[in-house]
């Protein structure tokens, strides 16, 4: 629970280079956050928002060493196309998310030009704190209850973003958002 905040930002990463994507359409996060932790069916889940594949996951992060679940299910079979396990360094968090949306678009048949494939490998930031900072500061300003603490608590893990990398642009904007 104390680092769900990378798992969101895992899936907002991931989600983000498969939109880049533009043969494939991808649901936006506010749409398919509703069901975190729904007991509806993934048949029932695709039926409402219209998609044909659901992609799942998980992650965790111990030390530097991370693990990443992912499956991409058929929704009218309710089947798995496709699930892998990685595991990898923190590091590495930038390349493993570039890899998994390729993967996931090959899983689909989609074949990726060079400019979507060169837009997957762009890192927002090379410094890992930095780019901790601002996962942190999006966890607290999407959380669905406003309150001034977490509106307060993101403001500052945005600011630190962008005074651990002051070229880091997606928390400057994030910051001026805020």
């Amino acid at each position: 629970p104390d680092k769900q905040f990378l798992a969101d930002g895992m899936m907002d990463a991931i989600t983000l280079h498969l939109s880049k994507i533009k043969d494939l359409r991808v649901m936006s996060t506010t749409s398919v956050e509703q069901y975190r932790g729904t007991t509806k069916t993934i048949r029932d889940i695709g039926r409402e928002l219209n998609v044909k594949y659901v992609l799942e996951g998980s992650f965790q992060k111990f030390g530097d060493d991370t693990r990443l679940i992912v499956q991409l299910i058929k929704v009218n079979e309710e089947s798995h196309v496709w699930a892998n396990e990685y595991n990898s360094k923190w590091n590495e968090v930038f390349s493993l998310q570039s890899e998994v949306a390729q993967k996931i678009a090959s899983e689909l048949m989609i074949v990726l030009t060079p400019e979507e494939i060169e837009k997957m490998n762009e890192n927002p930031t090379e410094n890992l704190e930095a780019y901790k900072a601002y996962l942190l500061g999006r966890y607290y300003a999407s959380q669905p209850h406003f309150s001034v603490r977490n509106w307060n608590l993101a403001i500052q893990n945005f600011q630190n973003a962008v005074e651990i990398d002051t070229t880091f642009a997606l928390a400057f904007a994030e910051l001026a958002h805020a």
